[in-house]
C-alpha cells in the first residue's frame, strides 16, 4: 500500500484526481495493491467515468422516451409528468451531454 501510495503521490500532480480515486474507490481499486499502480488507477477511473457516462445517456434516453409517451397518452398525467422531468434535470446536471 506504501509503494501505491508513493506511486499515485510522484506520478499523478492533480490533487482533484487523486481525490476522485478515493471518492470512487469501490470502482477503481480493483485489484490487490500490490498490482496497482498509477497508470492502472488512471486507467480505472477512466473506464468507471466512461461506464457512468453511458449509464447516464441511457436514463437519459429512457426519461425522454416516457416523456414523449406521456404526450402521445390521451390521458396526461401532471404527476408522471413532474416525476419524470425532475428524474431527468438530475441525471442532466451529471453529464455533459444534451
Amino acid at each position: 500500500m506504501v509503494i501505491l501510495a508513493t506511486d499515485i503521490f510522484k506520478n499523478i500532480p492533480d490533487q482533484s484526481t487523486i481525490d476522485l480515486f478515493f471518492k470512487y474507490k469501490s470502482n477503481i481499486f480493483t485489484a490487490p495493491f500490490k498490482e496497482l499502480s498509477s497508470v492502472r488507477l488512471l486507467e480505472n477511473l477512466a473506464a468507471y467515468r466512461k461506464r457512468k457516462a453511458a449509464e447516464r445517456l441511457n436514463i437519459i434516453k429512457n426519461l425522454k422516451d416516457r416523456i414523449e409517451n406521456l404526450y402521445i397518452d390521451d390521458k396526461l398525467k401532471t404527476e408522471k409528468l413532474v416525476e419524470y422531468t425532475e428524474e431527468l434535470t438530475k441525471a442532466l446536471k451529471y453529464t455533459s451531454v444534451i
